[in-house]
């Protein structure tokens, strides 16, 4: 499987979930994740979801749900990237509780502006 956890903007991690991901990958994306954890560094995530699977972003954000609840620094924030036309969309669901972490999320058309949107979040920007 590529490389789909990118921390080359740390503390800001960027997890690619296209269609090549499946079950087994989005568990193996968690394992990653669980090791970024083990830094017990603050940082944001933004999840590329794109082309993924619904199996594979289901199984990611149960797991991040269950996992940010004991991540100790809390994540930052995590922003979700979807295809343009859903973003107004999703940001409704986040607004009205219906999307909810235990941590400020967004979502974004680019990765870049999720990436931005992580950032500030660890600047202590609003």
């Amino acid at each position: 499987m590529p490389e789909v956890v990118d921390t080359t903007r740390w503390p800001v991690a960027v997890v690619l979930v296209d269609a090549m991901v499946d079950l087994t990958g989005a568990q193996a994306i968690t394992a990653e994740l669980d090791s970024l954890f083990a830094r017990r560094q603050p940082m944001g995530i933004v999840f590329d979801y794109q082309a993924g699977l619904p199996e594979a972003q289901q199984h990611i954000s149960q797991w991040l749900a269950e996992r940010a609840l004991l991540s100790e620094p809390p994540i930052t924030g995590a922003v979700t990237v979807v295809a343009e036309d859903r973003v107004d969309h999703i940001r409704a669901m986040i607004e009205s509780g219906t999307f909810s972490m235990p941590f400020p999320t967004w979502a974004s058309s680019t990765i870049d502006e999720g990436v931005d949107w992580c950032a500030q979040l660890l600047r202590g920007q609003p």
